[in-house]
């Protein structure tokens, strides 16, 4: 069958309110017959922070987890197939659209959830995350193939020195710094990037565990606050660290926080220390864990947090 126009439309909408690195959003949709093709595009990509383009898959692969989700909320079987042509890598995905189904109430709950999740930049308060809360994040991790461990108390220095080195660090390279200027502060797209309104108040202390995309330096209009000393953190590890396993973090990321929106639950990512390669490692010393991170979470309770911008469908699809 071949899908109307507007029905795509309402689809690729849905996977484009995904998670990406500074929101550069770098995806991009091919409609034709029943299939929707998902491309990476190497031209929104970080060569300083991400020069091996991990996280821009890891982004791709959260847009075809709501591309999947909002499949079923209309009623239809998605088909998924990752990586479909091994000589074309920017092909991350091709989702076909297949028969009617009736939506699972679970699966239902986590497409309703997709326009309400933003990442926070906010303080969290001291109320701790309950037990059956976090059983649900993780089984959400687990049903993509990926695994989401919390940092235990004990170790959890280890992990917040991993964040401050990771920092240090990349406020010293130049290459770095270029990439988060060009998409923050002195963004070129008003419908990507991250702008002033969504980066968060300036921590008071340069200890707190939260990545400021400023470097520190007085942005004007920003407030300062103090952070929380205690959030939970988390990390998502994947048995195997490639392009494939990127894909399904992604879709496992997406899918652990849309599953903490609907709990109302707060997340902010930490991705400085995955940045850095001589520090991602002790991510795995600080949940004793084996594996590939791929994501580490600042979860808790806090105010909504501010929406970032997203491109408009018709720049991102393509209807072949």
């Amino acid at each position: 069958m071949i899908l109307p126009r507007e029905e795509v439309e309402q689809l690729v909408l849905a996977a484009i309110a995904a998670p990406s690195v500074l929101n550069t959003q770098p995806w991009r949709f091919v409609a034709h017959d029943d299939v929707i093709d998902v491309h990476a595009v190497p031209t929104r990509g970080l060569p300083g922070i991400d020069p091996s383009a991990r996280e821009a898959y890891i982004s791709c692969g959260a847009a075809v987890l709501n591309l999947r989700l909002a499949i079923v909320a209309a009623g239809r079987t998605p088909i998924v197939r990752l990586l479909p042509d091994a000589e074309n890598r920017p092909h991350v995905a091709r989702v076909r659209i297949g028969g009617p189904i009736t939506p699972a109430a679970d699966e239902r709950e986590l497409a309703e959830a997709i326009p309400r999740r933003h990442t926070s930049r906010q303080p969290f308060t001291d109320e701790p995350i309950p037990g059956h809360v976090l059983d649900a994040l993780q089984g959400a991790a687990n049903r993509e193939g990926a695994r989401l461990d919390v940092v235990p108390a004990w170790r959890r220095g280890i992990v917040v020195r991993a964040v401050q080195e990771a920092d240090i660090a990349q406020r010293a390279d130049p290459r770095i710094a270029d990439d988060v200027d060009r998409w923050t502060l002195h963004r070129r797209e008003s419908e990507s990037g991250i702008p002033i309104s969504a980066l968060g108040p300036r921590p008071s202390r340069s200890d707190a565990t939260v990545r400021d995309y400023a470097f520190g330096g007085p942005v004007e209009g920003r407030e300062t606050a103090e952070f929380e000393q205690e959030a939970l953190l988390a990390v998502l590890l994947t048995l195997v660290d490639d392009p494939l396993r990127w894909l399904r973090a992604g879709l496992a990321l997406e899918r652990v926080l849309l599953t903490a929106t609907m709990h109302g639950v707060s997340a902010g990512l930490l991705t400085s220390p995955l940045e850095v390669s001589s520090l991602r490692t002790q991510l795995v010393d600080g949940v004793t864990s084996r594996g590939y991170p791929q994501a580490l979470l600042r979860l808790g309770y806090g105010p909504e947090p501010v929406a970032s911008p997203r491109r408009n469908v018709a720049d991102v699809l393509e209807m072949d």
